[in-house]
């Protein structure tokens, strides 16, 4: 064969096998794996010059899929023993996010073997949603930014969505990592519950990374910046805040759907007066055993239920939504957004 012609069929194979890959792999909106080259976040990806005057598309959070990662373990080790499979899930999932890990899943119990084997062993009976939510959660979040967009225009974009195994530690959370806030949706959890609609989470979650936006200053002291533990009313404020805002753009929602709980909405009702009386004389409390007591799913409170603080703060919220927007509620801090507090406080627990 001739030189002219080898290169000739070289071309025409290098051709066949483009192809074929673009056909096999086709672009994504804004979804990479975490081991693809790091894009800063909210940095649009790069477009065809466009064919008409229409403004340019804006771009919502970054998303960062660690699920692909979690599939090739799964491929490698899926049918063998948990001692065999444990090595090999922190090599391919663990190792390679390790800063992620350490600091969103954290603590050493959460990663040691006795917890792996755990997590390994429960999360083969979820396979199956959790392939159904790997393929459908990068369009889910992308169409609940654009709907909270229209609600809060302001929101800057600029920040990371990571899905990813939690180790069953969580379903969705915000935390700063690497200098910013940034969400985290544990695909795991996710699957294990009961449930195809996550409206009041993203909802929930979207909100505390815009309030920590446009209210640095309540929302730095609620997560501890200013020292080891926030006064109370922060807490009740912030959460409750979240869970008012997951009410307004949810509507369709049960109250047991935005507070996670039917137990919550049907106890909580008829006890909202004696809780914001108790509430209100603990609102600068600074103790653990306080915020355990009316956040922790493992508190035993006396006569209510446990988490009731989303419940009375999410009150708080709804009164004071009478005499300000949402995008200003956002913005209350400092004495101003605690004696706002009181007195809502105050009409609640008169019955009002």
């Amino acid at each position: 064969m001739s030189p002219k012609h080898s290169r000739s069929v070289r071309t025409i194979m290098l051709g066949l096998v483009s192809i074929l890959v673009v056909s096999l792999f086709p672009a994504s909106f804004a979804v990479e794996s975490s081991t693809q080259k790091m894009v800063p976040p909210g940095t649009a990806p790069s477009a065809a010059p466009a064919e008409s005057d229409a403004p340019p598309k804006k771009t919502h959070c970054k998303i960062v899929n660690l699920m692909p990662e979690f599939w090739v373990f799964w491929e490698r080790a899926g049918e063998a023993d948990v001692e065999y499979q444990i090595p090999v899930f922190r090599d391919a999932v663990l190792m390679p996010n390790d800063e992620l890990y350490t600091s969103v899943v954290a603590s050493n119990e959460n990663l040691s073997s006795e917890r792996l084997t755990q997590f390994l062993t429960r999360v083969s009976g979820y396979l199956r949603p959790m392939h159904s939510w790997s393929k459908k959660l990068p369009k889910d979040l992308e169409d609940h930014c654009k709907t909270f967009d229209d609600k809060f225009p302001d929101m800057d974009w600029k920040w990371n969505a990571y899905l990813m195994p939690s180790l069953f530690t969580f379903d969705a959370k915000t935390k700063a990592f690497q200098g910013q806030r940034a969400l985290f949706l544990g695909v795991d959890t996710i699957a294990s519950r009961d449930t195809d609609n996550l409206d009041v989470l993203y909802a929930h979650e979207l909100f505390h990374i815009y309030h920590a936006q446009v209210g640095p200053e309540a929302f730095a002291e609620y997560v501890g910046a200013k020292g080891p533990l926030e006064p109370l009313y922060l807490t009740l404020w912030t959460e409750g805040l979240s869970t008012y805002v997951s009410k307004v753009l949810a509507p369709k929602a049960t109250l047991a759907d935005v507070l996670f709980s039917t137990e919550l909405a049907t106890k909580c009702p008829p006890l909202t007066s004696k809780l914001a009386a108790d509430v209100m004389i603990k609102l600068d409390s600074r103790t653990a055993s306080d915020h355990l007591y009316y956040f922790s799913a493992k508190a035993k409170p006396v006569g209510m239920p446990a988490r009731s603080g989303y419940y009375i703060g999410m009150r708080i919220a709804e009164v004071l939504s009478k005499k300000h927007k949402l995008k200003d509620l956002a913005r209350l801090s400092g004495k101003t957004l605690k004696q706002e507090i009181r007195e809502a406080l105050v009409q609640l627990a008169d019955g009002k």
